[in-house]
């Protein structure tokens, strides 16, 4: 008998894990068309684990014994086994044997770089360590056990299916990376969960019947709208704006027999959209729906209100950064490593980390997007640098996975210029009639205020002179520091009776929700109030003021902070003012300021002939020109392909095969692929990290919590502690953190990694400030 694993007096058999891992694998794969290719890779990935090293030492750990050998390299042998039976595989074949060889032999240490910087592959260098006496010795163990196993067949099976895939591919070069990537997804969620159950005497119902499922909250959601429909309303405007919401939602139901494909839904701020897009996708007849938002905030929110409507606590998995919300297991790594549920909210960072980022905790959910909706959510907001790997994985998701996506954005892209440059095509809008309904739904007037140029000062009083003749209105600026001087300057000017809120990143997340339902409230009673905030607040966060003034910034973020004001047609119309701040230092927010300059290019081109646009800045009309100009910016379009600073100049072309990176490789290059996924994996990041995650006291869960940290519970006590701080944690640019450090405003704690605030440097208004001086450097 040889041996896999132990667990306590448990004993699991190599023979009984590998079949199960194969038979995981097959049922993940045949979704995808990789049935064969899948059970295969199962079969032969812990082949190293007959040899007697491994044996040995397997036993050793067992007994808890001293012993200093290194653990054994048991991937290996599966891979140098394949690779050479099948030495001689060309077309199809060669590819099937690269990409399973490839899987196997790295499933536990994450995919490589095919050349390294001696011009050699990885892969081969590791095979030759192994010698022919250990190859014969697992061979013959293995087969020993394995009888039944007919390689030659699954392989020939396994070829056909590759060959399947490689045909319905738009770009092989950067493709056949993702489906490398998405059969070791497979494999190591397969060996994991093996693993994980193993070790479990119940095991849980980890199975779901998804058309059972979305059968049954897509009547629930049918029942809710028609109770909607038929409540009474008092406000007229708010009945004709429900009006085209309905219409808006039954025509992405009746959208929703369309074919697998990668569609625009296009609606104006406060339209429905989360809601219209849930509907498509719960009669879209896929797996999975994902939701994927840019922030957590709206994670949160959208979650909550999805929950509400289907009542459907048990099947739905939220999951982010701040926090993993689940109502059905309490396995962490069961529920965050796999996205297996139903329904899926998550954010944009751990989307596209889930295919380009480190470790084998984010890859292992890959495989699980397949034969699902996704549905991207204010899909204006996604970094330039990931576009271009951004939309071509939408189109692998597509013909290989077979995944519909649904982008959606009151402010839509100019996706016509995107698919020209990107190679990819787009399959076209869900709403037939978007100019009608956004006619039909403007509740704004914007108004361009840019030709005199103010200081916070003047802004302030613009703004306390605008409030006298409404309930509410909301500021957005583009830095911390220029929001913190307009408060300032508007605390010093406005009458007692009106309430100043200050809403800023320098409020850890827990902090800014309190402060955002607290002015939901506020507004809902009528009360008098102005909040000064940066762009956090502009999308999808569910407010509604009377007017908006926005500093001069992307169309993009104007529409979105209109879409703050008048959102369920409390007013005949209200206003959005468009001011240009001179004392607002966006030099470094390269990204704001060209959209700040190609809002101008606009704004003169409507002054001149305001028809053209449909006398409206917020009409698509206004927006597709905004994009033209956007998007034909030089530093914009040459930043599309993850640029980073290297000889081979992007993300993108790491990710491709590139024979000029084996130029000076010594012989015949072995592999079909040249993939460099370390030092793609080594760059990627969606949001830059010159950041320092500061965790501060605000609250007594939060006092608490910092308490256990500090104190000398055992070390899960601790990580709890730590986990449950996520939500008082901000993050802050070098700037500041090197004047906190200057200030010694930290608490020394045991892990040099972790900062935790002393309470006086923060500040229930403003946030992490510096203490009796409150500078606040730009954001």
């Amino acid at each position: 008998m040889y041996i896999a694993r132990y667990y306590e007096q448990k004993v699991q058999t190599l023979y009984e894990h590998l079949y199960n891992v194969a038979g995981i694998c097959k049922e993940y794969g045949k979704n995808i068309g990789l049935y064969y290719t899948a059970m295969l890779a199962g079969i032969l990935h812990d082949m190293g684990k007959y040899s007697e090293d491994f044996q040995n030492y397997i036993k050793k750990a067992k007994n808890k014994e001293t012993y200093s050998e290194e653990k054994v390299d048991h991937g290996v042998y599966g891979g140098k086994y394949l690779f050479e039976k099948f030495s001689d595989a060309k077309g199809p074949k060669q590819i099937s044997r690269d990409i399973i060889c490839e899987v196997i032999t790295y499933h536990h240490g994450g995919l490589p770089d095919n050349v390294n910087y001696n011009d050699k592959n990885p892969m081969i260098e590791r095979f030759k360590k192994i010698s022919d006496e250990q190859m014969k010795e697992v061979c013959d163990r293995y087969f020993y056990e394995n009888k039944c196993v007919d390689i030659n067949y699954i392989f020939e099976k396994s070829s056909k299916e590759i060959d399947k895939i490689y045909f319905k591919m738009n770009e092989r070069s950067f493709e056949i990376g993702l489906v490398i990537k998405t059969l070791y997804s497979i494999l190591v969620d397969a060996d994991r969960l093996d693993s994980y159950l193993f070790t479990l005497e119940d095991k849980p119902d980890i199975e779901f019947d998804s058309e059972k499922i979305f059968d049954k909250y897509a009547k629930v959601f049918e029942d809710k709208i028609l109770n909607l429909s038929q409540s009474e309303c008092l406000c007229e405007r708010t009945k004709e704006l429900n009006k085209y919401r309905n219409l808006i939602s039954q025509k992405c139901k009746d959208f929703s027999k369309a074919p697998t494909g990668i569609y625009t839904l296009t609606v104006p701020t406060g339209g429905g959209k989360t809601f219209a897009s849930l509907r498509f996708a719960l009669n879209h007849g896929k797996k999975r729906i994902f939701y994927i938002m840019p922030y957590t905030t709206i994670v949160e929110q959208n979650a909550q209100a999805v929950r509400e409507i289907l009542d459907c606590e048990d099947d739905v998995l939220e999951y982010h950064s701040n926090i993993v919300e689940s109502k059905k297991i309490g396995d962490y790594e069961l529920i965050s490593e796999r996205f297996d549920y139903p329904i899926v909210f998550t954010t944009m960072v751990q989307f596209l980390n889930s295919f380009f980022a480190k470790g084998n905790s984010n890859i292992r959910r890959l495989h699980n997007f397949d034969n699902s909706v996704i549905i991207f959510d204010e899909i204006q907001t996604l970094p330039i640098k990931c576009m271009s790997i951004f939309y071509k994985t939408l189109v692998y998701l597509k013909n290989v996975m077979n995944t519909t996506s649904i982008l959606c954005t009151a402010t839509q892209p100019d996706f016509s210029f995107i698919q020209e440059r990107l190679n990819i095509t787009l399959d076209g809008e869900i709403i037939d009639s978007v100019d009608y309904i956004y006619q039909n739904l403007e509740r704004m007037n914007v108004l361009d205020k840019t030709q005199e140029k103010m200081t916070c000062e003047d802004l302030s009083n613009f703004a306390v002179d605008i409030k006298e003749n409404i309930s509410s209105l909301l500021i957005v600026m583009n830095t911390v520091s220029s929001a913190n001087k307009v408060y300032d300057f508007i605390k010093e000017k406005i009458d007692s009776k009106t309430e100043i809120i200050l809403l800023t990143s320098r409020l850890c997340p827990a902090h800014r929700k309190v402060i955002i339902e607290e002015i939901k409230k506020k507004l809902k009673q009528g009360e008098n109030i102005i909040c000064v905030s940066t762009q956090l607040i502009e999308a999808g966060v569910d407010i509604s003021f009377s007017s908006v003034i926005r500093s001069l910034s992307g169309l993009d973020s104007i529409a979105q902070a209109a879409g703050r004001g008048n959102r369920n047609a409390e007013n005949e119309k209200g206003n959005v003012y468009i001011v240009n701040v001179i004392e607002e230092n966006i030099s470094m927010l390269k990204e704001i300021e060209i959209g700040q300059n190609h809002t101008q290019d606009l704004l003169w081109y409507f002054s001149k002939n305001s028809k053209k646009y449909d006398n409206s800045l917020l009409s698509p009309k206004s927006i597709k020109s905004y994009y033209e100009f956007y998007f034909s910016d030089n530093e914009i379009n040459k930043n599309m392909d993850y640029i980073i600073d290297d000889s081979e100049k992007t993300i993108l072309n790491l990710l491709k095969n590139n024979k000029a990176r084996i130029s000076n490789y010594s012989g015949i290059y072995p592999l079909c692929f040249m993939q460099q996924f370390v030092k793609a994996a080594d760059y990627f990041q969606v949001i830059d990290s010159l950041t320092h995650s500061v965790i501060v006291e605000w609250d007594e869960q939060s006092k608490k919590h910092i308490g256990i940290l500090l104190s000398n519970e055992n070390l899960s006590e601790k990580n709890k502690a730590l986990k449950e701080l996520q939500r008082s944690t901000v993050n802050i640019y070098d700037n500041l953190y090197k004047k906190l450090l200057e200030e010694n405003a930290f608490i020394p704690c045991e892990n040099e990694n972790i900062n935790i605030l002393k309470q006086k440097y923060y500040n229930k208004e403003r946030g992490i400030t510096l203490e009796g001086k409150n500078k606040l450097e730009m954001y």
